[in-house]
């Protein structure tokens, strides 16, 4: 059993928000050391990844400044001491999305192109 160390900022809105999260071995006042083999470590490593991604507007002022720098230290933390976690799987990101070359006029041509999309992705 590998212990990790992360931020306390973090994991708390991640437990408050009744979302799965690894139990807790230890703590101190900054930090909670979960084991790297818990069950739940996928779920808190994917909810850090999306709070990490660089468009989450905030900036030093912002009210979630803490978490999203919480967030981004829970990840490091996580992929050093289990790299095969890596990026969540089913999460896409802008830099993944294929650009339509498409000029939709009215709200009615948007909605058919969706579902173009969708019929062709099921196939």
């Amino acid at each position: 059993m590998k212990l990790i160390k992360i931020p306390k900022r973090f994991y708390d809105d991640h437990n408050e928000r009744d979302l799965e999260s690894p139990l807790i071995v230890k703590e101190n006042t900054k930090n909670y050391w979960i084991n790297s083999e818990d069950e739940h470590l996928e779920e808190l490593h994917s909810d850090a990844y999306y709070y990490s991604i660089p468009y989450v507007d905030t900036h030093p002022s912002h009210y979630l400044w803490g978490v999203v720098v919480s967030a981004r230290a829970t990840l490091k933390a996580i992929e050093k001491a289990v790299p095969i976690l890596g990026k969540p799987k089913g999460i896409m990101f802008a830099d993944e999305v294929q650009p339509i070359n498409v000029t939709p006029r009215t709200w009615t041509q948007v909605e058919n192109l969706l579902k173009d999309v969708r019929k062709s992705k099921s196939k």
